[in-house]
């Protein structure tokens, strides 16, 4: 009976464990990022749930962004990239608009 309570509480916490969500948030695509340094360039991402910023370099695969005109509301889903002093990059695994 211990194994297998054991078994099943193991299960029970691998499935409830998700360290990156496919949740659409609602955000802005700003701009593109234009300052030249090692840490810059991409586009900058404010997402609406708080006051962060972030830098994406490209968009997924099948995605349609006019990067001629933003700003540009959208919904998407991510995963936290690595940083680079102050700056805070991500990799958008999906944008819909």
């Amino acid at each position: 009976m211990k194994k297998v309570f054991s078994i099943l509480l193991l299960a029970i916490a691998f499935c409830s464990c998700h360290k990156n969500r496919n949740a659409y948030i609602h955000a802005t695509i700003t701009g593109q990022d234009f300052r030249k340094c090692l840490c810059c360039g991409g586009y900058i991402l404010k997402l609406d749930n708080g006051d962060s910023s972030y830098l994406f370099f490209s968009f997924p695969a099948n995605t349609y962004i006019d990067t001629l005109h933003f700003p540009q509301s959208v919904y998407v889903s991510y995963i936290a990239a690595d940083s680079c002093g102050p700056f805070r990059f991500i990799t958008l695994t999906s944008v819909v608009q």
